[in-house]
């Protein structure tokens, strides 16, 4: 049933991309040449290759426009590439709806869960060098987890744990992490009320402490939860490497894959270029969500905070299908990257959205079974979203990588699923066959 419910929003979409492409032509030529030249193949030997079916592909150009003009997304800017090249690229609509500045091959946007590849990417970085170990217990680097417990929903108490929590739970989310998201029992309004006020004003170290002092969601290994697990590596990170993480990242990713615009959430008079962050009104038109206030203890952090622009996470994209390497850099081994795209985890990821079919690696979700989810996907994908929908996916054996960014936050105005929500994969389906 999913799978024809897949091809059911595939055959829609595609008859959008019709429709729009009749009453509103354009094409992303320009885009491609710039978001080229800011993003070379990924390897001295791939070579630009012939499109299977560009005319489909150049329809989706109007169909954002149109998706813009109906006022369900201010902009959006994406890439794919095939075999290590960028076949395609486009940027439409407006950076901030007031200035009405144009998102370009420049604009930063707040990518928000998309931190966590790059987190686990750091991690593996560390696993390699001999610093630190999958096996190794939190508590060796954050103490106060030598004395975490976790809740007992029957006696609604916290028990002691029956194993150490160590990085390898910490990177599958089977640590029994939380997060600050929506509650629905006693045990998420304990997490939201500590952590929340800590989210922009405590450092790594502070909120790492706040929820070693919490209990636990589940014994280390039996279950996995989506939370704020990649917050606790970023500090076992710093305290393993002995440099703030910011640091870390910048001088052993961002510096490397030649990303030059990405980075933590910079001070009020530095946020020019970066794209203004939208929710919906009660009238359903678009409002500005919020301009995150500037804190230096807080703007740090391993799942989120982190502002990129499309060529910049192309490059990161891209590494991560190349097993490693980007541009002669080889950032990671062949086996870290196997290690990060291996499934651990063969149930439950996503399963809050009725979601099937899908296992979870290190900082990455894996497509398991293509038939079950309502992606258009192929098994052994992975990819990772956030919450202001940016998104990007890799294909291994299509040999494809897909980056879209926006910037809006749903809300329970949007409805379930948020209106626009399948704006990415109508794309990608349509990119998926025409490279």
């Amino acid at each position: 049933m999913v799978r024809f419910l897949k091809w059911v929003g595939v055959v829609l979409g595609v008859l959008l991309l019709l429709f729009t492409g009749i009453a509103i032509w354009g094409n992303a030529g320009s885009s491609l040449e710039l978001i080229a030249e800011k993003v070379p193949p990924a390897r001295a030997t791939d070579v630009d290759h012939a499109l299977s079916q560009p005319f489909a592909l150049s329809l989706v150009n109007p169909y954002l426009k149109w998706r813009s003009r109906d006022g369900t997304r201010a902009g959006f800017s994406m890439a794919a590439s095939r075999r290590g090249v960028v076949q395609y690229a486009l940027q439409h609509g407006v950076a901030d709806l007031e200035t009405r500045a144009p998102i370009d091959a420049n604009t930063r946007f707040r990518i928000a869960s998309m931190t966590k590849p790059i987190t686990a990417t750091a991690a593996m970085i560390l696993v390699e060098r001999g610093d630190i170990g999958l096996d190794d217990p939190v508590a060796n680097y954050i103490p106060a987890f030598a004395a975490a417990q976790v809740w007992d929903e029957k006696d609604g108490k916290a028990v002691p744990l029956d194993r150490p929590v160590t990085i390898e739970h910490v990177l599958t989310f089977t640590a029994g992490i939380g997060s600050s998201g929506d509650s629905a029992s006693s045990l998420d309004m304990l997490w939201l009320e500590t952590m929340a006020p800590l989210s922009s004003a405590a450092t790594l170290e502070e909120r790492a402490n706040a929820m070693a002092a919490l209990p636990l969601y589940n014994q280390p290994g039996e279950a996995w939860h989506y939370g704020l697990s990649l917050s606790i590596m970023a500090r076992i990170i710093e305290v393993a490497s002995g440099q703030p993480y910011e640091d870390f990242l910048q001088a052993e990713i961002f510096e490397p894959l030649g990303m030059t615009s990405t980075g933590f959430m910079p001070p009020p008079d530095e946020r020019n270029g970066i794209a203004t962050l939208y929710s919906r009104d009660v009238g359903g038109d678009l409002t500005i969500r919020d301009d995150p206030a500037y804190d230096i203890k807080g703007r740090v952090n391993g799942d989120g905070h982190l502002v990129s622009t499309l060529p910049d996470y192309t490059r990161f994209a891209l590494m991560l299908w190349n097993k490693g390497s980007y541009q002669g850099t080889q950032l990671l081994s062949e086996a870290s990257v196997a290690a990060m795209t291996t499934p651990y985890i063969d149930e439950g990821v996503l399963a809050e959205f009725n979601i099937e079919g899908l296992g979870w690696g290190y900082g990455l979700a894996i497509v398991l079974d293509a038939d079950k989810t309502p992606m258009p996907d192929k098994s052994g994908d992975f990819f990772w979203s956030g919450v202001n929908g940016t998104h990007f996916w890799i294909s291994p054996r299509d040999e494809t990588v897909f980056v879209y960014m926006t910037q809006y936050r749903a809300t329970p105005i949007d409805g379930s699923p948020p209106r626009g929500a399948e704006i990415p994969f109508v794309v990608q389906a349509v990119v998926n066959k025409s490279l």
